[in-house]
């Protein structure tokens, strides 16, 4: 018999945020452009150069961390139930336990401050979440699937299969994947 979403167990793992990850980036940087002053690297330019791609990094994480902002600030007030409710459960392929499965994968992905940017199905993966695609191809669609209980045998004949553009394809994806067998 199958469980409320809500019943689920939770996640096993916390993914890093776009914005942690540039901060991540800022640090290794800084400490490369440190390491090279100490060391007394004769080249010029190449210690310029890692200073320029700090400083582009870190206008990066400030314009992202700022994006990120106004839109948590936009949604304020949106949880996982206005999500649910943004499909068409009767066209689209609905299962309430790969809808919570998929929320609770990539809200991680954006949060700033301690908040978090409440989700929508026409959330564009890449562009408005800077989520990396490959994330979702080696390990976001197979933990929601573990999680929501459907298989991913055969998924290349999927014809949603290689468009997962947005928040709401990538449900549609798993949704219109079989359940995953018992034994």
């Amino acid at each position: 018999m199958p469980t409320f979403a809500r019943w689920m167990p939770p996640r096993a793992r916390a993914p890093m945020s776009a914005l942690g990850s540039s901060i991540t980036a800022v640090t290794i940087i800084a400490s490369l452009v440190i390491a090279m002053v100490l060391a007394g690297v004769s080249t010029i330019f190449v210690a310029v150069l890692l200073v320029l791609l700090a400083l582009c990094v870190t206008v990066d994480v400030v314009v992202t961390r700022r994006r990120i902002q106004r839109l948590a600030a936009a949604r304020a007030g949106e949880d996982i139930g206005a999500f649910a409710r943004a499909f068409d459960r009767q066209s689209d392929p609905f299962d309430p336990r790969v809808v919570r499965a998929v929320w609770e994968a990539l809200v991680p992905y954006v949060e700033c401050d301690g908040r978090r940017v409440p989700l929508r199905p026409t959330d564009r993966i890449s562009e408005d979440l800077h989520i990396d695609v490959d994330d979702i191809d080696m390990g976001i669609v197979q933990e929601v699937a573990e999680r929501a209980g459907r298989s991913l045998e055969n998924v290349e004949a999927n014809p949603r299969y290689g468009h997962v553009k947005t928040v709401g394809d990538l449900v549609r994806l798993v949704s219109s994947q079989p359940p995953r067998c018992a034994g």
